[in-house]
């Protein structure tokens, strides 16, 4: 049974499209031994230029850090629905045990009611996530070549020694991707929307007594259709500028990759999306703690670490078979050109 799975990977990965890596032929491939223990050295002698792309990336994540912080200049969910209902006196819960105030109002109507800012608050979200796009072309051009080792666009310090230019390059990199990136980010946020929605939708019905079957198996479909998605980043953001094939193709190989390596990919969607959720179930200073840090470091170290995964399956999978390939395909053709000649 056991072989039988090994045989069925080994043909889906035979699929993939295999290419050559988008980097520079000048500097040699670096010796990586331990694929963590070298993730972490990189980000520990990059840390600095790592910081700069991060703090350029926030840049376009600024319509994102908007929506989420106007729920909290506004007074929070529960009193925003109250300013759109246009309540001056906030409304007494008592009538659903049949004392009628005249401002009272039903829990499971209130409730509904702070629901639906929750939707419109998470549909702004996924308006917000396409203008990440070009940040994220550059975050990632910047953490791929850093990854490779790759040379920088540089410029002499006063003590003479090369100093990268992140700034450049970030841009560089947003030049030559955010079309992908955009293409990426405004499906991805076409999801968001529609996996957040049908989870609100599952909600509001549950409370209202009226989920059957049919919201049951719309709200697993959507948990399923959000965790794939997520997965499929994992590989489709740092896959853009490591190889120079189109989008299309870019997608197959990720799809592969996904499922011939679901539980590495499953748990490194997990643990990048650890902090995100520390962010959502903590609160007071913890939140603060963990929010200041994802601000300062998460993006170039995420970035980095998406860019370390995937440049193990190249090592692993995609590029010694392309080099395989390469190198057969030229022998017969020198073999060919051989016979011809002695004709």
């Amino acid at each position: 049974m056991a072989n039988e799975k090994g045989k069925s990977r080994v043909a889906l990965l035979g699929k993939l499209t295999f290419a050559p890596e988008a980097r520079s032929q000048e500097a040699p491939r670096p010796v990586i031994q331990g694929r963590f223990k070298y993730f972490m050295a990189v980000f520990k002698k990059y840390n600095n230029q790592l910081m700069v792309a991060n703090l350029l990336f926030l840049i376009f994540c600024l319509p994102l850090l908007a929506v989420l912080i106007i729920p909290t200049v506004l007074g929070g969910m529960e009193n925003i629905s109250y300013i759109i209902a246009k309540t001056t006196d906030l409304p007494y819960f008592m009538t659903d045990i049949g004392i009628g105030f005249s401002s009272g109002q039903g829990i499971l109507e209130g409730r509904l009611a702070i629901l639906k800012i929750y939707q419109f608050f998470l549909l702004g979200i996924a308006a917000a996530i396409p203008f990440m796009s070009p940040g994220l072309a550059g975050l990632f051009h910047v953490s791929v070549k850093l990854i490779w080792q790759d040379p920088f666009v540089t410029k002499k310090d006063t003590y003479g020694n090369n100093v990268p230019r992140i700034g450049v390059e970030f841009f560089k990199g947003l030049k030559k991707y955010w079309l992908p990136m955009l293409i990426i980010s405004t499906v991805f946020a076409a999801l968001f929307a529609g996996v957040s929605s049908s989870f609100i939708y599952f909600i509001e019905s549950y409370w209202l007594g009226a989920a059957g079957a049919g919201q049951w198996i719309l709200v697993i479909a959507a948990a399923v259709i959000g965790l794939l998605s997520l997965m499929l980043l994992i590989y489709m953001l740092p896959m853009t500028p490591m190889y120079s094939l189109p989008l299309i193709i870019r997608l197959k190989n990720s799809v592969i990759l996904m499922v011939s390596m679901f539980i590495p990919t499953l748990f490194v969607t997990l643990v990048a999306a650890l902090p995100f959720i520390l962010v959502a179930v903590t609160s007071g200073i913890i939140k603060i703690v963990i929010t200041a840090v994802l601000l300062v470091f998460g993006s170039g170290f995420l970035s980095l670490l998406l860019s370390n995964f995937a440049q193990y399956h190249a090592d692993k999978i995609i590029t010694p078979i392309y080099e395989a390939q390469h190198s057969k395909s030229g022998k017969s053709k020198k073999k060919t050109q051989n016979n011809g000649a002695r004709k």
